[in-house]
């Protein structure tokens, strides 16, 4: 099963380059694991997010959700139950309108299972679908970033 796409630096490339989104980019001395990732990020339609809960019913939520929000990508969250909803009650929009959320609702393996679905149909999806979902998703990704900015100022 595939989830990173080989393609073009046009496919699925937000207009804005992480070296605009994060002006630390910019210094000669800036993490070399970011600038490693750049590439990654930058030719994956998506980003799997793994946040450190799983298992256990506990809302938490890490940098790890912020990374795909702030390069301007979709994810799917892999985390405790209720996390995106958690997401959600911070201002976030998420991706239901493109693919089942409901895993969200699920616990244990009946979660992986429908976890697992929903990586089956982006994996399915051919690279003009996934360009073709990924350009209506503009708006929502556009979003997010600029909430997690808002949210920062406070």
């Amino acid at each position: 099963m595939r989830t990173e796409r080989p393609c073009s630096h046009t496919s699925y490339e937000y207009p804005h380059s992480p070296y605009n989104i994060i002006p630390a980019c910019r210094h000669k001395h800036y993490n070399t694991t970011f600038m490693a990732l750049q590439h990654s990020f930058n030719d994956s339609f998506w980003h799997i997010v793994t946040e450190t809960v799983f298992y256990y019913n506990k809302l938490h939520l890490t940098e790890k959700i912020f990374k795909p929000i702030i390069a301007r990508r979709p994810f799917l969250l892999l985390s405790a139950p209720g996390n995106l909803a958690y997401l959600k009650s911070y201002g976030f929009k998420t991706f239901d309108c493109w693919w089942d959320e409901s895993y969200d609702n699920y616990q244990n393996y009946d979660r992986i299972r429908e976890i697992y679905k929903v990586i089956s149909f982006i994996d399915k999806c051919s690279d003009n679908e996934l360009q073709s979902m990924y350009n209506d998703m503009t708006d929502t990704l556009e979003y997010n970033y600029n909430r997690l900015l808002e949210l920062n100022r406070k």
